[in-house]
């Protein structure tokens, strides 16, 4: 299961789940865009912090509607789309800087109503379970996954609380993975991050800090 732990609170974890390991490690990117949407609006839940300590993603982004995606082949198929609903805005109306910020507030507000549909929180009595017993369904309503983890009975494996980037697609796609417990390396959950990540073929790719930053 995705078994990423809420900003926080160890004992709520996301019940998202899948047969295949490489689907969590895509799903996961969708955590850290909504940690990147709510710090950009200032609202960060007091208290909270963050687990991926403030590092910045740009996501695959249509160049058209404005609509971003966590998956590169996705916005792929969004382009080849006939039926979709994607429209050049009036970019007319936003003349000025003021306009400019508006927009990007609406935006950001679409997406992070968005993004909050693709996440599952349900309780764990260990933090970061990765393998469980557990009662499981499709979950109603909401983009993203439909496959979750309704209840956990009991926890036989966890993760470790740190966490690596990877990229695929040439660069064009970010991914998260959780560590093992037996694994060196990898970055402490909430420990601040300054990089970022472009995935644009002119972008800086991406950028981490040094490990003693």
């Amino acid at each position: 299961m995705c078994g990423f732990m809420k900003a926080g609170d160890p004992t709520m974890t996301c019940g998202i789940y899948t047969t295949k390991t490489y689907d969590l490690i895509r799903h996961r990117v969708a955590h850290l865009y909504y940690e990147c949407l709510v710090s950009e609006l200032d609202e960060i839940p007091p208290g909270g912090g963050l687990v991926f300590g403030g590092f910045h993603v740009e996501l695959p982004t249509c160049p058209t509607c404005g609509k971003t995606f966590t998956r590169y082949d996705s916005l792929q198929r969004h382009g080849k789309r006939t039926d979709t609903a994607c429209f050049a805005p009036n970019f007319e109306r936003y003349s000025g800087e003021r306009e400019n910020k508006v927009r990007r507030l609406e935006i950001l507000r679409r997406e992070l109503e968005k993004n909050v549909g693709m996440q599952y929180w349900i309780n764990t009595p260990q933090p970061l379970p990765k393998t469980v017993k557990a009662k499981v369904g499709i979950r109603n309503g909401g983009p993203g996954l439909g496959s979750c983890v309704l209840e956990i009975l009991s926890v036989e494996e966890t993760y470790a609380p740190r966490y690596e980037f990877t990229t695929v697609k040439d660069g064009k796609e970010l991914q998260v993975r959780l560590l093992d417990h037996n694994e060196p390396g990898g970055i402490p959950f909430y420990r601040p991050m300054k990089g970022s990540y472009d995935p644009n073929p002119n972008g800086k790719g991406l950028v981490l800090p040094p490990a003693d930053a």
